[in-house]
């Protein structure tokens, strides 16, 4: 089959800590955040629980996500 409703995460380098909250994104492409080469575990939970699943799938539905600081 195919996917139709789907959203594909590729973060940056995952290491521990808080939750810092400002982490960016990009979806153009493959292109990765530009100088950007980590992310917390915790800010990758943040953007799906608070966004992708709080009220802004319809933006970021179909398209490839690269996050970083």
């Amino acid at each position: 089959g195919e996917l139709k409703q789907v959203v594909i995460l590729r973060p940056a380098i995952l290491m521990d800590g808080e939750c810092i909250g400002k982490y960016r994104t990009r979806s153009e492409g493959d292109l990765a955040v530009k100088g950007g080469n980590e992310i917390s575990r915790k800010d990758v939970g943040h953007f799906v629980a608070e966004r992708l699943l709080g009220g802004e799938w319809d933006a970021w539905e179909g398209k490839g996500i690269n996050m970083a600081y």
